[in-house]
């Protein structure tokens, strides 16, 4: 049989992990998190993602796409005014000092973690 791995957005209402576990009569489990393969489907998506140990730094990754658009002035200076801009999509980083990081790098560490969150 093929293994298959899903993600989708839904619409729900708000409701705790612990109000829910009540809800059905079960203990609350340990936190669990999204692996960086998901983490990259809901950035697809347009959702913002983090690791928890990012929490309360501010810190994000998102996945920027591009369609070709006019250049701004920094561009244009070196490919000209009337050459549209087409760009690939990249990965950009919100780091804790409030500065984008374009074409972030994601480690191994990252990649391996299971602690991916999005981010509202």
């Amino acid at each position: 049989m093929k293994k298959y791995i899903g993600a989708k957005v839904i619409n729900a209402e708000p409701m705790s992990r612990e109000e829910y576990n009540d809800y059905r009569g079960w203990d609350l489990p340990a936190d669990e998190g999204l692996t960086f393969g998901l983490a990259i489907k809901a950035m697809k998506l347009g959702h913002r993602v983090a690791r928890k140990g990012w929490n309360g730094k501010g810190m994000f990754v998102v996945y920027i796409y591009t369609s070709p658009r006019k250049v701004n002035d920094r561009t244009a200076k070196w490919i000209g005014d009337d050459t549209p801009l087409d760009s690939q999509g990249y990965i950009a980083m919100f780091t804790a000092t409030k500065q984008w990081q374009p074409g972030w790098f994601a480690s191994q560490a990252d990649i391996l973690a299971e602690d991916w969150q999005i981010v509202e």
